[in-house]
């Protein structure tokens, strides 16, 4: 049992049980050790909560103002108001996690464990602001309400071989996760694709990038197939980024790019996350590294599409995009910020694969040997190198660092570091 002063009395108490059960199955008489050595079933069911709500919400209160009048002087005095909206029944949030997993040892040297896990997260904090009409003044208090239901794998797969003068390891990491929403308010008005109910947490939404108009050719050819194309108020030009027309209000195309125009780019944008351990031993000599990264994520990189001339950080603008000389760049036209354009959109045109692998760590050591190069005073004198983060391997490397939120946000720095480690 927890409590919380972020919940009003008779809601700051919360009952949180967990419980598990495991079987070793290789210790029972009937099993045969000769291909797995050791192999252990477990589960565990457990119920968790969460307070890092803000304190005080529940509770009612006033506030200070300069808009009251008193007497027949038409001078302003300070006055109190009531508060924000407030809900007493604020309370925690809720998870129940269920987890199944394999512990085993097989084949003398090789090992895995493998999970899934199953949470449905309940009363979950949110308002309900959106089903308001718009003259509503006040801002609605969160509610516990919102359901969302997640689960995912986890498996970890190792290998050892050790000899007395050569020995090696191997450790792999991985794991997947996705979730989808159960209850989540939204507005009564909202399109398909706004709908959060359904769908994942990670939807990713733009427009259907079509092509960039080249040559007056094109420009000609696609207002004969579009004639009333309208987008951010402008009409097709030469070097002009132009998107599908695929649908309106009333369900059709209009000629018009919009909202209405919008497509689910990835429904799904939960990576692979893993790390791969390498390590080995030979005549004093050691070895280890950390790879690790994500595999099937898409990320944006539209934060380099536009700004202000002397604000534009991507060089690619001044190389490759459209002019009358280079009508084949891979950018559309340069335009400045100050003026109209059509490619700052969240378009499929920006979004790119960020799977990445970073070398997190590499490490190089050798153990000079005992007499030869020192006393019996020490136990041991290793020498080492190491480095962090010494690259990474990506398509979206081209951009930037896939591992940073910008192409303007502070770099992953890489280092290096030289040493003795002595024992005594």
């Amino acid at each position: 049992e927890d409590g919380s002063m972020n919940f009003a009395p008779d809601k700051r108490w919360g009952f949180f049980p967990a419980g598990s059960v495991g079987w070793v199955a290789s210790e029972e008489k009937f099993f045969n050790k000769s291909l797995i050595q050791f192999l252990k079933f477990r589960g565990s069911v457990g119920l968790t909560g969460n307070d890092a709500v803000g304190g005080w919400q529940w509770q009612e209160s006033y506030q200070a103002g300069s808009s009251a009048y008193f007497g027949t002087s038409p001078s302003q005095s300070v006055g109190l108001g009531y508060g924000s909206v407030v809900n007493p029944n604020l309370t925690w949030e809720k998870a129940l996690s269920y987890n199944a997993g394999v512990d085993m040892n097989f084949l003398k040297n090789w090992n895995i464990s493998l999970d899934y896990w199953y949470r449905n997260s309940y009363d979950i904090l949110r308002n309900r602001q959106t089903t308001l009409p718009s003259t509503f003044s006040l801002s609605m208090p969160a509610e516990n309400y919102a359901k969302v239901k997640a689960q995912g794998f986890d498996l970890q797969l190792g290998y050892r071989k050790d000899q007395p003068d050569f020995s090696y390891h191997a450790n792999l990491t991985m794991s997947y996760g996705w979730n989808k929403v159960i209850t989540q308010d939204y507005a009564q008005n909202a399109q398909w694709i706004d709908i959060p109910v359904g769908k994942t947490l990670s939807t990713i939404k733009g427009w259907e990038f079509d092509r960039i108009l080249r040559t007056q050719a094109d420009v000609d050819a696609f207002v004969a197939a579009n004639p009333n194309y309208k987008h951010n108020g402008l009409s097709p030009a030469l070097g002009m980024m132009v998107y599908k027309d695929l649908s309106g209000p009333n369900g059709k195309p209009d000629g018009n790019i919009d909202d209405w125009d919008r497509v689910m780019l990835k429904p799904n944008n939960y990576p692979i996350v893993y790390g791969l351990n390498l390590g080995g031993s030979w005549k004093g000599f050691h070895l280890d590294m950390m790879l690790s990264g994500r595999l099937g994520e898409k990320k944006w990189m539209n934060d380099l599409a536009g700004g202000v001339e002397w604000n534009r950080m991507w060089d690619q603008w001044y190389s490759d995009s459209w002019t009358p000389e280079n009508p084949n760049a891979t950018l559309p036209k340069r335009v400045s910020a100050n003026n109209s354009n059509t490619y700052q959109t969240n378009s499929s045109y920006w979004l790119k694969n960020g799977s990445f692998m970073r070398m997190k760590y590499l490490t190089l050591s050798y153990d000079l040997p005992k007499g030869k190069f020192y006393s019996k005073v020490f136990d041991n004198v290793r020498v080492f190198a190491t480095g962090t983060n010494l690259f990474v391997i990506s398509p979206f490397n081209k951009y930037y660092d896939p591992e940073i939120g910008g192409g303007n946000a502070f770099p992953v720095l890489r280092s290096y570091n030289f040493g003795i480690d002595v024992k005594f």
